[in-house]
């Protein structure tokens, strides 16, 4: 009888259906095109949907005006690596620095940052790794780590704990080097020794190895990991001397002399805490403070938190944010309905129900829920397009900051059209300036934890 029910559970809740033959005339017979179908048909066949569905009566119609502009420093270019999330954080704080300080133009080092969050999150993939070393290493719980073990993604939370932890450089002290130019190497070598690690700490482990044993043999791992991260971004570092030329009368400042820490203390400190995260998920109750299990790149950091709450709110937020000269850091879904030759984010930018005759859902609640709609970019918004009637503003557009360089959009600017914000925006961090108090003090909720088993929407 156990046998019996054991059995039973392996079965299936009902029998999958084949394709059958019959099925497969009545798909035949649902699609008879029509002369205008096979003029599209011909025209796809030959071309990317991209590149003939784009709906040129918006191009022709969109302009790169806007009301509201603030200045910002030259474009910046993450090339191909995944550290979007750094730049964004950046580029947030880069117009803050220029106007307190009087500068022409500011830009702090990426690669300082990438070296510690590559570092960093070695060592969380090791300390996963010893963690799990008593388990099947085949069992989905150990294969999820070993997956990626060093990614380029994270989320502004991210950045600020490791600009807390280890301060920042501007540009000139530690430049970007071939590996920021294109990351895939690096992560390729990188990933192979730590999966080869994990699997020595799961042999440790059978061996009767003790924690502390374990430790131990992670920081000999870590040596490895951070020469590999010297030879490909360059040793980090530690001393340096800074100045720069005022704005206003053009005159150099004199040289000083700073640490990571005493540049952050000086240059960054007093900003980097007064900011909040808000999400649009509408699959999730609203005026609920959330954080999202895994997802840190400190141990000691911050998880992934959000207040989730309607789009209308939080765009009333950024309005405010961005007539004030207050930059905007967001996430969406980046390559929904935009295009990245002319820099237009717009819903209806393709023509994709009368290209196709068929309808397609753009209802974000189950869009979002079913991986239609995800956070898969971070950017800034310097600025903002509106029309006025009897007092009543309408937004048109945000000006965005992008870090694809100025090759990409309007010389590295894109337009984020309103209703594609509404669409395609998830994630706001907004300066405490600009949230009303009761807003603010959601985040004292308990937190609502998302487990990393599903998705944060």
């Amino acid at each position: 009888m156990k046998v019996l029910l054991m059995l039973l559970c392996c079965l299936p809740l009902f029998a999958q259906e084949s394709i059958q033959s019959s099925t497969l005339e009545e798909l035949k017979a649902s699609f008879q095109p029509d002369a205008s179908t096979k003029a599209k048909m011909n025209i796809l066949l030959q071309h990317e949907f991209s590149a003939i569905g784009l709906d040129q009566e918006i191009i022709r119609t969109h302009n790169n005006d806007y009301r509201h502009e603030i200045p910002t420093g030259s474009i910046t270019n993450q090339k191909s690596t995944g550290r979007c999330w750094i730049y964004a954080m950046i580029n947030i704080l880069r117009p803050l620095v220029i106007k307190k300080f009087d500068m022409d133009n500011f830009e702090l080092s990426e690669n300082y940052l990438a070296f510690y969050d590559k570092l960093e999150k070695a060592n969380i993939f090791l300390e996963e790794a010893i963690a799990r070393a008593g388990d099947d290493i085949r069992a989905e719980n150990f294969q999820k780590i070993l997956r990626t073990p060093l990614p380029d993604g994270g989320y502004w939370q991210m950045a600020v704990d490791l600009i807390k932890k280890y301060g920042c450089v501007p540009i000139q002290a530690m430049p970007e080097v071939a590996s920021n130019q294109s990351s895939r190497e690096m992560n390729n070598n990188i990933n192979w020794l730590l999966r080869s690690y994990a699997y020595e700490i799961f042999i440790m482990k059978q061996e009767g190895k003790t924690i502390e044993e374990l430790r131990k043999q992670k920081h000999e791992y870590l040596k490895t990991v951070y020469r590999m991260l010297c030879f490909h971004l360059g040793i980090p570092v530690e001393n340096f001397i800074f100045r720069y030329t005022k704005k206003t009368d053009k005159q150099l400042t004199e040289y000083k002399e700073y640490t990571p820490k005493t540049f952050y203390n000086e240059f960054i400190e007093p900003e980097i805490h007064n900011f909040m995260m808000f999400a649009n998920w509408p699959a999730r109750e609203y005026n609920k403070y959330y954080q999202v299990e895994s997802t840190k790149n400190v141990i000691e950091g911050t998880f992934l938190n959000f207040v989730n709450l309607p789009m209308d709110q939080i765009k009333q937020m950024m309005f405010e944010s961005i007539i004030d000269n207050m930059p905007v850091n967001f996430s969406s879904d980046v390559d929904q309905e935009s295009n990245r030759i002319n820099g237009i984010m717009k819903p209806r930018l393709y023509l994709f129900e009368d290209f196709y005759g068929v309808p397609f859902p753009r209802d974000k609640k189950i869009n979002s829920v079913v991986g239609n709609v995800n956070s898969t970019h971070a950017m800034a918004i310097l600025g903002v397009d509106w029309i006025e009637n009897n007092d009543k503003k309408t937004i048109i557009k945000w000006k965005v900051e992008n870090s694809w360089g100025e090759d990409r959009g309007n010389k590295g600017i894109f337009a984020m059209y309103d209703d594609w914000a509404d669409e395609y925006a998830v994630r706001v961090v907004l300066h405490k300036k600009y949230i009303p108090d009761h807003v603010w003090k959601l985040q004292e909720q308990t937190p609502i934890m998302i487990p990393d088993t599903e998705p944060e929407q």
